[in-house]
């Protein structure tokens, strides 16, 4: 006991009736010293973690920030697109309404010119046969 108190720089007289709690109270010193020594290595190495673990967060941070912002102009782009395909769609559909319309009234003047030339091939035939009988 006296050797330990020595060792720790204590250099006092030592009643031999307080030897068993300067003992204890030694004992509980080195424990506590060994304790804090320990502890103050796990704080470090836990602060060299948090620190390691900060910097990546900030990266992912960064990262984040990029892929968002790139998300973004693609999504506009996206947009963009879509709207550009609506045009198109909305003019290919008027375009085809104005071919029906033109197919339907083609359709209508065909009939029209049948009709007519079967008129005039009546007549035709009608002053053809008049014809052969002033002839005959």
């Amino acid at each position: 006991l006296k050797r330990e108190l020595e060792a720790l720089n204590y250099d006092g007289e030592l009643d031999p009736r307080s030897a068993p709690l300067a003992k204890q109270l030694v004992n509980d010193l080195v424990n506590a010293t060994n304790s804090y020594r320990s502890l103050k290595i796990r704080v470090t190495k836990q602060g060299q973690e948090l620190e390691a673990w900060q910097t990546k967060i900030e990266v992912l941070r960064r990262e984040n920030g990029k892929a968002l912002k790139e998300n973004s102009l693609l999504h506009m782009e996206i947009i963009h697109k879509d709207e550009e395909c609506d045009e198109r769609v909305r003019a290919a559909a008027a375009a085809a309404r104005r071919l029906v319309d033109e197919i339907s009234e083609l359709k209508f003047w065909k009939q029209q010119h049948i009709e007519r030339y079967m008129e005039l091939e009546k007549t035709h035939e009608g002053v053809k046969a008049k014809l052969d009988t002033v002839i005959n």
